[in-house]
């Protein structure tokens, strides 16, 4: 997977994570982003937010243009709150507030 138009907000103690992602190949279903709990705050103050995807089953087909599909998840902005990381793909990195 590689993701990119990395967009991070936040307003009235909410953030939002917004990327878009493509798939090397056809048959990837239900991307989906999940905000890390931790049981202490990292100390960047980097929340870190994994990227997955359902991988596809039987023969696929090759991806000869790809088609980004957006993907945002909301949370809670922590107090120590200073940017995001995207674990599970290749793209842009991080992105700090």
């Amino acid at each position: 997977m590689l993701y990119e138009n990395l967009d991070v907000s936040t307003q009235n103690g909410v953030t939002t994570v917004t990327l878009s992602v493509t798939f090397p190949t056809g048959g990837w279903s239900d991307p989906a982003l999940t905000v890390v709990e931790y049981v202490t705050p990292p100390q960047d103050g980097i929340q870190e937010v994994a990227l997955a995807a359902s991988r596809p089953t039987g023969i696929v087909t090759q991806a000869f243009e790809k088609w980004p599909l957006p993907v945002s998840v909301q949370f809670e902005t922590p107090i120590w709150f200073q940017g995001v990381r995207i674990l599970g793909a290749e793209g842009g990195g991080s992105a700090t507030i």
